[in-house]
Parts: structure tokens; sequence; C-alpha cells
């Protein structure tokens, strides 16, 4: 009887500790309007760790950061963003951008693979965001 409740308990607390760490690392809130109207201001995203070789597509929605200067002097030192890949030319240079369609995303300069690191892939949830309508 005692290992039957010891054994509860351990799946119990095993599964608030799953869920507390899936809450606080991979589900986050939309913080500003940069990736709006498809991500608003307040909505959330769950972040999909790429641990395979990633080939970017257009259309993905992703997390990078800069690993060189060459890069990090096209952000102005802003490293890390959440953005949509809308095009690679011949060359292979990834523009990536937000949605929101009030910033000057024309200005926005292309990235070499090598310039960039692909962190996860976004998964937009609307279904768990303030105002969803099905």
């Amino acid at each position: 009887m005692k290992d039957k409740i010891l054994y509860i308990f351990s799946g119990f607390f095993l599964t608030l500790f799953l869920l507390g760490f899936i809450s606080i690392f991979l589900i986050h809130k939309v913080r500003t309007d940069s990736m709006a109207p498809t991500m608003p201001v307040g909505s959330y995203w769950l972040q999909v760790p790429i641990v395979l070789p990633y080939t970017p597509k257009i259309g993905d929605i992703v997390t990078y950061e800069c690993v060189t200067q060459s890069c990090l002097d096209k952000t102005n030192g802003v490293n890390g963003a959440q953005h949509r890949i809308t095009d690679i030319d011949s060359n292979g240079c990834i523009t990536i951008i937000g949605d929101n369609p009030k910033y000057p995303w024309e200005e926005m300069p292309c990235y070499m693979p090598d310039e960039v690191e692909f962190l996860v892939i976004i998964q937009y949830l609307p279904f768990i965001s303030p105002g969803y309508k099905s």
C-alpha cells in the first residue's frame, strides 16, 4: 500500500514538473507587434527546438541568432528575433522579417546561412490566446 501511494505521488509530481517545464521553456507570450496580425501581442507561441539539420524554408516562422559580427552589424547589435523567412535568393541569402506591414521591412538585410543560427521553429497557438474564436 505504501509503495502504491509513493508511486502515485511520484507520478503526480513528475507530471507537475513536466507541465511546469513545458509552460516555462516552450510556450511563450508574444510581447511585440512585429508579427501582427499573424501573432498579436498577448497571444502565445510554441517553440519547437531544432535538433536535426534544418533547411530554411520560405514561410517558416523561426527564432534565429547572429553568429558572426557581419550579421550583428546588419542588425545594429540586436541579436535574436522571431520572424518569418520571406525569401531565399539564388545565392542562398535569407530574408527574415516580421508580418506587421507598419514597419519598413524592405530595409531589412538578408543573411547568409553561415551568419545565422536557427534555434526553433515557431508554432502559433491561437486556441490558448486571448480573443480566440474557433
